[in-house]
């Protein structure tokens, strides 16, 4: 078998076109210009469009009821009819207004925003039967309604000849029903061919739990056995979360290239149709559950120099997935095809739930076959194993490389599937960070120049380029990135490089002059719940392309919340330490941007900062605390840069000095029971100021619930008696009860005297507030047998009155008496102890078992 592919390349090249090529749209310069300032002077407009003109929307909202319609100009290349706002994103197509374009040729959509409200049947631009047209830097947040469950596409391409449009520059965000951010159609034979969709920031699509709302869908399974050479490139896909498919390809001969995915609960997904490319692209899932990288169902289809990291989704939602199908030759249109002569290559995998997936429907009948698995990079730290098998499959696999971080080295345990070291050799490839947040093989890795070629005797491909676009040598490395002297310079794409306010960016090459920022690490204390402390330190390297030799200017700024851009640093050379956090950052989010320029080039990067620089040690929120709490307030600002440091208990200043404290506690015993906040105040000479609050839960009460159980008898196991009971002293001459509990109301734990002589229970209680004493008897006067004392040295006691409660009588005349004790002076008690004397004359029976009984004791107190 050999499969020609082409690769990398574009399926078309043609000639340079001055409305469709350039990053901006320039007007010719005799271009008629025509400014309206309201729908109906839109209307008015559009209704007698030629090209050549250029009719400018005032600021203002434009909204007609209906939909605007160009019919029937055929602009050209050098007379084009463009229709843009005067100032972008200022002029608002609103309410049921949209653009409807239909058998046109050069006609462009520049600038405007559309908050097009959800009804039936409309769109924000349709373009049918147009072709060499363009939708450029517009922003895109239309009204919906998730409830409304027909379709609704934004922009939509489609009819017969709905070919070589671009859609471009654009922000669309907020999908909240059924359909397409961007769907690209055809007629019922043929799919609109040779469109572009680029540079778009593509964000928050949130399911309605229903099929149909794929970001972007190039055809349909009608005409998918049609070729589309639609080009999908340099995009940022953020959470479009609304479909299990998050690009959806439903046709062939399509290059989905350098797009970005970002914590997407989905996969890029070739449904339908052969000979697709998928290569350059970013899969970063950050963790997030269900986010997913390439999904392949057809014939030919290549995935290379892709980046996978962090995915978290399993089975058809992994990393990448050869799914598996219910028909063989794809002989209908709405069933999975087969997987057939697919080439998936020079792919790097690192820390995903499920690497690579092949055939996870095990129900499908029909397996990959003919597949080949290639010069792949796998990395993993987590316990599922790298491949996962739902059914035998006809692969080859040859040279890929995988490590499995701190595992064992057993192939097939790990892996998840036997190979041979031909196949899969286990290797550490010592991957680095980068600025970009993906990890990288640096100088000395063992994947440079340890790719197999002998896969091409197989699938007849010659793979030029790697992720950046680089070329790769006579013998390339494995995994995605080639390694040529330098780190990863072109990594995963940002906001400010895409959308309607992105500049225009030179095609990335080491031989054009720029300069790159290639390391920004932070050195310090971080804690997971503040953030960063004290004092850290920003290493920041550069490198330098092209010609350029001029030395590198590093400028660091942070900005807080008193002044944007406050905090500034610079130094010059290729690598630059900054020292932050010295007492000028208060605490809380920041934004630290660096900045780095040489010969008029320049290369920017953002970290998120979170400073925390004051925190109690010792406590966590809701913390339940009693008696005397110490604090443990550590201050992160250095000393000689400290002001001031405040402690607040309640809103009551309980510490105000120039230092942090070195011994400091509260005393929780005169505190009310329940929540109280304690907070912590620092303050930089430079007027930054750490804040701290934590809630403490005040629980300063004891109980015993003594149940006063029989002891055990534990002699079989040579320890003796156990005592149950949670009295510290027990006399002698108490006998336990166990026998009757339906007579005493459930009881089955009681004591009873077994004499007239005194018997007592001594139980140790600290700041005893009240006892509650479970007595039963058939005679009331019994309660005059009973004592209760309090001590403060177990030697000395005090009576302690009580009160009687007749709570129950039974049919077989036993009373339930509840004996509460209330403590005047918690403070001098130390000791509880209940007495029971043995006076014959009170009894109503002359057995033990008809004598008073004690059931439960109660006790409270205050530590």
């Amino acid at each position: 078998m050999a499969v020609i592919l082409i690769l990398p390349g574009s399926p078309v090249i043609a000639a340079f076109d001055p409305v469709l090529d350039p990053d901006v749209v320039s007007p010719p310069p005799d271009s008629i210009r025509v400014v309206v300032r309201d729908g109906g002077e839109l209307q008015k407009a559009l209704a007698v469009a030629a090209p050549g003109q250029v009719i400018e929307l005032a600021d203002g909202v434009y909204d007609a009821g209906t939909y605007f319609a160009v019919r029937k100009v055929s602009g050209t290349a050098e007379a084009p009819l463009i229709i843009r706002a005067q100032h972008q994103g200022r002029a608002e197509i609103s309410g049921g207004s949209w653009f409807y374009v239909e058998d046109s040729s050069y006609v462009v959509i520049e600038g405007l925003l559309f908050t097009t409200v959800d009804t039936d049947n409309n769109f924000a631009v349709r373009l049918h039967r147009t072709h060499h047209s363009r939708v450029t830097r517009n922003s895109f947040a239309l009204v919906e309604n998730p409830a409304n469950l027909s379709s609704r596409h934004w922009v939509y391409v489609g009819g017969t000849g709905a070919d070589h449009n671009r859609i471009d520059h654009n922000y669309f965000e907020g999908k909240r029903r059924i359909g397409n951010f961007v769907s690209i159609n055809g007629d019922n034979v043929q799919v609109g061919q040779y469109n572009r969709i680029d540079h778009n920031l593509f964000r928050d699509a949130r399911s309605v739990n229903a099929n149909g709302m794929e970001a972007i869908r190039i055809g349909t399974s009608d005409v998918s056995r049609s070729y589309a050479y639609t080009i999908i490139e340099y995009n940022l896909f953020a959470q479009c979360n609304g479909d299990a498919e998050i690009i959806s390809v439903k046709s062939a001969g399509n290059h989905i290239r350098y797009n970005t995915f970002w914590e997407c609960e989905g996969t890029l997904t070739l449904r339908h149709g052969n000979d697709n490319q998928v290569y350059g692209n970013y899969f970063l899932g950050n963790g997030k559950p269900l986010t997913g990288g390439v999904r392949v169902y057809g014939k030919g289809h290549a995935v290379y120099n892709n980046h996978f990291e962090r995915l978290e989704g399993t089975g058809w939602r992994s990393a990448l997935t050869l799914g598996s199908a219910d028909v063989e030759n794809q002989e209908t249109i709405l069933n999975y095809w087969r997987v057939e002569e697919v080439l998936v290559a020079f792919n790097t995998f690192v820390d995903n739930r499920s690497s690579i997936a092949i055939a996870p429907d095990a129900n499908q009948p029909f397996a990959p076959k003919k597949a080949v698995i290639a010069n792949n990079l796998i990395v993993s730290s987590l316990p599922e194993p790298l491949v996962s098998v739902g059914k035998p499959a006809e692969i080859i696999w040859i040279g890929n490389m995988v490590y499995t971080r701190g595992r064992s080295s057993s192939a097939g345990t790990y892996i998840g599937i036997n190979l041979k070291p031909e196949e899969a050799r286990l290797v550490d490839p010592q991957l680095q960070w980068s600025v970009a947040g993906v990890h990288f093989p640096g100088a000395g890795s063992p994947v440079i120049d340890a790719a197999e070629l002998s896969y091409s005797s197989v699938i007849d491909t010659v793979i030029y380029t790697d992720i950046e676009g680089k070329s790769r040598h006579a013998h390339p490395d494995v995994g995605a990135f080639e390694y040529a002297g330098y780190p990863l310079l072109r990594g995963p794409l940002t906001e400010e490089e895409v959308g309607p306010n992105a500049p225009s960016v030179a095609a990335f090459s080491l031989s054009a002059p720029a300069v790159y920022i290639t390391k920004a690490d932070l050195h310090g204390t971080y804690y997971e719940r503040t953030g960063w402390w004290g004092p850290l330190i920003l290493e920041v390297e550069t490198v330098t392309t092209g010609e350029l030799d001029q030395d590198v200017l590093i400028s660091v700024s942070v900005n807080d919340s008193r002044k944007e851009g406050e905090i500034r640093r610079t130094a010059t050379g290729g690598r630059a330490e900054f020292r932050l956090n010295q007492g000028e950052l208060g605490d809380g989010e920041h934004i630290l941007t660096i900045t780095a320029a040489a010969g008029g080039h320049m290369d920017t990067a953002r970290l998120h900062l979170r400073i925390g620089n004051i925190h109690f040690s010792n406590l966590t929120n809701y913390a339940y605390v009693k008696g005397r709490v110490p604090l443990d307030v550590a201050v992160g600002i250095p000393p000689d840069q400290l002001q001031s440091v405040q402690v607040m208990l309640d809103d009551e200043l309980i510490y105000d000095n120039v230092v942090a404290p070195s011994v400091l506690a509260v005393d929780t015993l005169p505190l009310a029971e329940g929540r109280h906040r304690l907070q912590a105040v620092a303050t930089s000479i430079y007027g930054a100021q750490a804040v701290r609050s934590v809630d403490i839960e005040v629980d300063n009460k004891w109980e015993i619930v003594d149940n006063l159980q029989p002891p055990l008898d534990w002699g079989f196991f040579g320890l003796g008696i156990m005592e149950r009971t949670l009295a510290t002293v027990k006399w002698p001459g108490w006998l336990h009860q166990t026998e009757r509990p339906e007579d005493f109301f459930g009881d089955a734990d009681r004591l009873t005297p077994q004499s007239d002589a005194e018997v007592f229970l001594i139980w140790d209680t600290p700041r005893l507030t009240e006892a509650l004493i479970t007595l039963y008897s058939k005679d009331a006067a019994v309660v005059g047998q009973v004592e209760c004392a309090v001590s403060a040295d177990g030697s000395t006691w005090h009576d302690l009155p009580y009160q009687v409660v007749v709570a129950e009588r039974s049919a077989n005349g036993w009373m339930k008496l509840n004996l509460a004790a209330t403590v005047p002076v918690p403070e001098v008690v130390e000791h509880f102890r209940l007495s029971m004397t043995g006076s014959g004359e009170t009894y109503a029976g002359d057995t033990p078992g008809e004598k008073p009984q004690v059931g439960q004791v109660v006790l409270h107190g205050w530590y």
